[in-house]
This record gives structure tokens, C-alpha cells and sequence, in this order.
């Protein structure tokens, strides 16, 4: 396994840890008080920072115990890993423009804060596991 195939899988594994703690803390107050009293942003700002310092640390960590194969797969160049790449980037990508559109008939329509920010919020989760899980397929069935 390539050490971007290890990354993608261990960023795939922390959008899902994010995307379930962030909708432990915010779908738990929904029922309990009105929309527009939910403390989300705060919550939303720790998932994705959160998501970002998991991935570092997941690079230092792989690179650290995998650093003979890091090297090797540096000086190489792997034309494989950049299409992988290009590839899930031009899915995600326009999977997200489409997702993207019902956040902004939102913004239109005057629908509570929340509600679009979650919406956008999603949007981006969705497109980045998406992303991930193409890469990992790709990875494993060959490009």
C-alpha cells in the first residue's frame, strides 16, 4: 500500500469520526431547543480543524513507520497516484457544484442560518468522502 493510499484511507476513516461527532453535538440539541438557539458554529470550526490536525498526524505517523518506502515512492513519482488524484478531484468536484445548489436556493428562500450552513457544511463532508472512497477504489482496483 502506497503511503497516499494509507492517507486517503486514514482521512476517509476521520470524516467519518468528524461527520459522527459533530452530528452526536448538534443533532442532539435539535429536538430540545428552537433552531436558531443551537450553538453550531463553534461545533462545526472543532470538526474541521479536527478533521485537518487527525490527517497531519496521521501523515507523521505513516511517514514515521513507513520511511524507507516514503523515500523510495518520493524520488519515484508515482503517475498512478496523480490520476488517482485528478480523477476523484474532478468527481468530487462536480458533485459538489450540484450539492451546492440546494444550500444556495436556501440562501433565496430566507431559510434559517442553520439550515445552510449544515447544508454547505454537508456538502463538503459528502464531496470529500466521496473523494476518498473513489481514491481507495481506484487504489485497490487499479487505475
Amino acid at each position: 500500500m502506497s503511503y497516499l493510499e494509507k492517507i486517503n484511507l486514514s482521512a476517509l476513516v476521520g470524516m467519518a469520526l468528524v461527520l459522527a461527532w459533530y452530528g452526536s453535538q448538534v443533532l442532539s440539541q435539535l429536538g430540545n431547543m428552537p433552531v436558531e438557539d443551537i450553538r453550531y458554529g463553534k461545533v462545526m470550526i472543532i470538526a474541521i480543524i479536527g478533521h485537518v490536525v487527525f490527517v497531519v498526524g496521521a501523515a507523521i505517523l505513516i511517514g514515521i513507520s513507513d520511511h524507507k518506502n516514503l523515500k523510495e515512492e518520493a524520488e519515484q513519482g508515482d503517475e498512478r497516484d496523480r490520476k488517482i488524484e485528478l480523477k476523484a478531484d474532478a468527481v468530487g468536484g462536480n458533485v459538489l457544484s450540484a450539492l451546492i445548489v440546494p444550500a444556495l436556493v436556501m440562501l433565496m428562500m430566507d431559510v434559517q442560518p442553520f439550515w445552510v450552513a449544515n447544508a454547505l457544511f454537508l456538502s463538503l463532508a459528502v464531496t470529500a468522502m466521496l473523494s476518498f472512497v473513489i481514491k481507495a477504489i481506484d487504489y485497490r482496483r487499479g487505475f
